[in-house]
């Protein structure tokens, strides 16, 4: 099972008593009912509608899965399907934040989590509206999780663009 996730909330001053109330519940009940262990991969996205967003590998143990959205985007660039101009994944460490999946990787719980380098100027401003999101990344990141989930369940040869797989 994929979980895909975001929803971090606090509702007086971010603390770790005042935080993840969701993330907290959903992971205990979920440890509760045997649910963990049928998770491959959570995978929480955050901040991924900023234009020249920058997603870097944050998290050690599942830095084989990140290290192949890198690949997945350097071979859908040079097919020419992306229209970026520079990468968003990049297979630099980078420091992790507090957020959703902490509860998850606390039960260990592979997770990945695409989160900007960098937040947006606009984040948590009056200016964090639609009109302000980026629809060619989106697209991008999109495509890039579309392509790796389709490939990790099998429902895909591998990417291999310009030769063929059979």
């Amino acid at each position: 099972m994929f979980v895909f996730f975001d929803g971090e909330e606090a509702f007086g001053e971010w603390s770790e008593k005042d935080s993840l109330y969701g993330s907290r519940h959903f992971a205990e009940l979920w440890q509760k009912r045997g649910l963990l262990r049928s998770i491959d991969l959570f995978v929480l996205l955050d901040l991924i509608g900023a234009k020249n967003v920058t997603f870097k590998n944050n998290i050690l143990s599942t830095s084989n899965l990140f290290h192949r959205f890198v690949q997945l985007e350097q071979q859908l660039s040079k097919a020419g399907i992306l229209r970026s101009e520079r990468p968003i994944f990049q297979y630099q460490p980078s420091q992790d934040v507090d957020d959703d999946h902490l509860p998850f990787i606390h039960r260990n719980v592979p997770v990945i989590h695409l989160i900007a380098a960098e937040y947006p100027a606009v984040w948590h401003s009056a200016k964090d509206v639609e009109q302000n999101v980026d629809y060619q990344t989106v697209q991008q990141v999109d495509l890039i999780l579309r392509m790796f989930v389709m490939e990790y369940l099998d429902l895909a040869p591998s990417m291999s663009i310009g030769s063929s797989n059979k």
